[in-house]
């Protein structure tokens, strides 16, 4: 992943201060496409290039740049080598040294500062309260769908079999019958009965379960189903899903979305879409139509 040559984490033989940025920019994207492939070893990887990165360019930095008060007062030692001035220092790195100094500090507790790494990527696709996933911005918090719209899908459903995209906190309200969490990775697994999916909204994930849906539903593994996403008309995966789904709600106004302990958080950009998957039209349009403006494949509105 890198040209970087670590004996045991401390050597800097071949290390270019220079590339640090650029080669943390590479390691982040790294870590965003193992979180949206759920590819936890990519994953772990990125975090470790990520800390032997932080923690080599802190050991550079302590050996190669001194304070403006160093210079000229006899405080330099003479086995320290060519020094330069943390401005230079900026120069060359664009690093600043408060940076560094963040850096320092964090690199004083490694395993806590993994998982302060690892947290935007991996823990924010765990579910909370109420179901799961995380809206599709960089860095937020995951937002949750209201029980209002749970128990309008078990009224449509009447149980629910497989949540495929879930966290034990969230079947306090959806209270499948089974269901997967990012560990188990839903995406690998069949599935079976009348299903509820809230997916990932990241991409390329959301594609994924959407098009993991479709596939279980004309498979006859999947007997009904209905799955939420914001109302993106114009992606592939909204067109894959609205062709293949029996009916769509599309909500009046926007989903105010709740936080892991349940306080409402900002509404989304956009609104939503519930997407029926079954033989239930009628029922599913008399549950929804209180919450938006239900059409059917036929393209009656109901």
């Amino acid at each position: 992943m890198s040209e970087i040559a670590l004996t045991g984490g401390r050597s800097v033989a071949k290390f270019d201060p220079k590339k640090t940025k650029e080669r943390l920019s590479l390691a982040d994207a790294g870590l965003r496409h193992s979180k949206n492939i759920h590819d936890w070893e990519m994953m772990d990887e990125a975090v470790e290039f990520i800390i032997n990165e932080h923690r080599m360019f802190v050991q550079w930095w302590s050996e190669t740049v001194a304070k403006p008060s160093d210079f000229g007062r006899g405080k330099l030692s003479a086995d320290r080598g060519e020094v330069i001035s943390d401005s230079k220092a900026f120069e060359l790195t664009r690093i600043s040294h408060q940076q560094v100094s963040r850096w320092r500090n964090s690199l004083k507790d490694e395993v806590k500062y993994r998982e302060v790494i690892r947290k935007p990527s991996h823990n924010k696709q765990l579910a909370g309260n109420l179901t799961n996933r995380g809206m599709e911005t960089s860095h937020c918090d995951e937002w949750f769908t209201p029980e209002r719209y749970i128990l309008l899908a078990r009224d449509v459903l009447g149980e629910i079999d497989l949540d495929p995209a879930s966290h034990p906190i969230a079947q306090k309200a959806v209270a499948a019958k089974r269901f997967f969490t990012i560990a188990d990775d839903g995406l690998r697994q069949e599935w079976h009965g009348r299903v509820w999916l809230n997916p990932p909204y990241s991409h390329p994930a959301i594609g994924n379960f959407v098009e993991k849906l479709v596939s279980e539903v004309a498979g006859n593994r999947v007997s009904a189903a209905i799955l939420l996403t914001n109302n993106y008309t114009d992606t592939s995966w909204f067109h894959k899903a609205a062709t293949a789904a029996q009916a769509i709600c599309f909500t009046r106004g926007r989903i105010k979305f709740a936080s892991l302990d349940g306080r409402g958080l900002e509404s989304p950009t956009q609104g939503q879409a519930f997407y029926y998957f079954g033989g239930s039209v009628k029922l599913f349009a008399d549950a929804f139509s209180e919450v938006g403006i239900v059409l059917s494949r036929m393209g009656d509105a109901a």
